[in-house]
């Protein structure tokens, strides 16, 4: 899983990719809202659709990325918001 978890980190540590991402799920998650997260991996997308607002976030993953991802939603205290 190491590798798996490199991968991630490369695309976590990319500034300007996750602020475009903040920006686009901003635009388009309203107040309230149900999303879906499909091949969440870290739940990166989870945790920035419940910044938008989101009141629930279904995030689906396989593999050991589900407990990584359980993992950063709690740190970031959404674990109420993302299933």
């Amino acid at each position: 899983m190491s590798l798996i978890i490199d991968e991630h980190r490369i695309y976590l540590s990319d500034k300007h990719r996750l602020a475009a991402f903040a920006r686009a799920v901003s635009s388009v998650v309203k107040s309230g809202q149900t999303v879906l997260d499909l091949a969440s991996g870290t739940g990166l997308m989870g945790l920035l659709a419940c910044r938008a607002g989101a009141s629930r976030v279904y995030s689906i993953a396989m593999g050991g990325m589900v407990a990584v991802a359980r993992d950063v939603a709690r740190a970031n205290g959404f674990e109420d918001r993302i299933v």
